[in-house]
C-alpha cells in the first residue's frame, strides 16, 4: 500500500496534464505565429493552472489515508512529511506530463508515450523487482525512475519512531538505503531537468511557427 500511494500520485497527475498541450497545440500555434506571447510565459502558466488544479489531489489523499496505516509517529508533523512526499510525488508527475506534452503533440501518442514510460517507471520503483536484488539492467532501473525515490521516502516516513534494528532490517532487505537526503535531491533534480528540457523542445520545436 505504501509503494501504491506514493506511485498512485505520479500516475494521476501525470494523466491529468500529459494532453494539456497536445489539445491546445494548434492555438497555441496559430497565437505564437500571431506573436501574441512566446513560449516560457505559455509553458510555466501551463505548470502553474496545472499545480493549482491539481495539488488538492495529494491533500484529500493525504487527509484520507493517514490515520489508516498508523504510523508510529501519527501527530501533525508526522502528517505533514507523509503530504510533503505525497505531494512531492504529485509535482513530479505533473513536470513529466508536461514534458510529453511538449514534443508530443498527438493526443493518442502523448498518452502511448506516458504508459510506456510508467511502464519503466515500475520496474524501477522497488514495486515489481526487489531493489536490493536487482541486477545491472535493474539498477539502471533504479536510478532513472523517480518513483523508487518517493517510495524510499514513504517508506522511512512510515517506519519512522520503530526500533532502529527494524528500521535497518526492513530497508536493507527491500534496498532503499540511499537516505532521505539523495532521494529528496533526486526528486529535485529530476522536476527542474523535466521543465528544462520541455520548456527548450517546446521552445526548439516551434521556432518554425
Amino acid at each position: 500500500m505504501v509503494f501504491l500511494a506514493s506511485s498512485d500520485q505520479f500516475i494521476i497527475t501525470g494523466f491529468s496534464i500529459v494532453l494539456l498541450i497536445p489539445l491546445t497545440y494548434s492555438i497555441f500555434k496559430r497565437e505564437i505565429a500571431s506573436r501574441m506571447y512566446t513560449v516560457p510565459p505559455y509553458f510555466l502558466a501551463s505548470i502553474a493552472s496545472n499545480i493549482c488544479a491539481n495539488i488538492m489531489y495529494p491533500i484529500l489523499v493525504s487527509t484520507l489515508t493517514f490515520w489508516f496505516f498508523k504510523f508510529p509517529i501519527n501527530d501533525f508533523g508526522g502528517f505533514m512529511c507523509y503530504l510533503l512526499v505525497m505531494s512531492t510525488g504529485a509535482l513530479m508527475g505533473i513536470c513529466f506530463g508536461i514534458l510529453i506534452g511538449s514534443f508530443v503533440h498527438s493526443e493518442y501518442a502523448a498518452l502511448t508515450w506516458l504508459m510506456q514510460t510508467l511502464s519503466i517507471y515500475y520496474l524501477g520503483s522497488g514495486v515489481m523487482v526487489n531493489a536490493a536484488d536487482a541486477n545491472w539492467l535493474g539498477v539502471i532501473f533504479l536510478w532513472i525512475s523517480p518513483l523508487r525515490n518517493t517510495n524510499e521516502l514513504l517508506m522511512r516516513r512510515m517506519l519512522e519512531g520503530r526500533p532502529d534494528q527494524m528500521q535497518e532490517a526492513v530497508l536493507e532487505q527491500l534496498g532503499f538505503d540511499w537516505g532521505i537526503g539523495l532521494s529528496a535531491v533526486l526528486c529535485m533534480t529530476y522536476m527542474l531537468l523535466s521543465l528544462s528540457l520541455g520548456l527548450f523542445l517546446m521552445t526548439y520545436l516551434s521556432r518554425g511557427t
